[in-house]
């Protein structure tokens, strides 16, 4: 079975963003984001996000974070989160979900 995405949450700073969640399994994780909404392709066997990427590292987790940084402060992100577990499996978490920079 695909892996559960729980307890989202993030953490902005000015110019960065660190969003936390878990999975019920061991997994890795890919966080898409972009000032625009973003849009999402299914395809056979794999999803295309439009956007810019943040991973974690190479390693499976069940708590994961993923930091993005070099972002403009005072501004709207969308992002969708897609974790893939040890055999393949695949869940997808949005994909419009926003959080806002700090202004300061």
């Amino acid at each position: 079975a695909a892996p559960d995405i729980m307890g989202i949450s993030t953490n902005t700073t000015r110019t960065g963003v660190n969003v936390y969640f878990t999975t019920d399994q061991l997994s890795k994780a890919v966080v898409y984001y972009s000032s625009s909404p973003l849009v999402t392709y299914e395809r056979e066997n794999s999803v295309d996000v439009s956007g810019l990427v943040a991973m974690t590292d190479s390693a499976f987790h069940t708590s994961q974070n993923v930091s993005i940084t070099g972002l403009t402060p005072n501004t709207v992100y969308y992002y969708t989160i897609i974790v893939t577990d040890q055999n393949g499996n695949v869940s997808v978490w949005g994909p419009n979900n926003a959080f806002r920079t700090s202004v300061q």
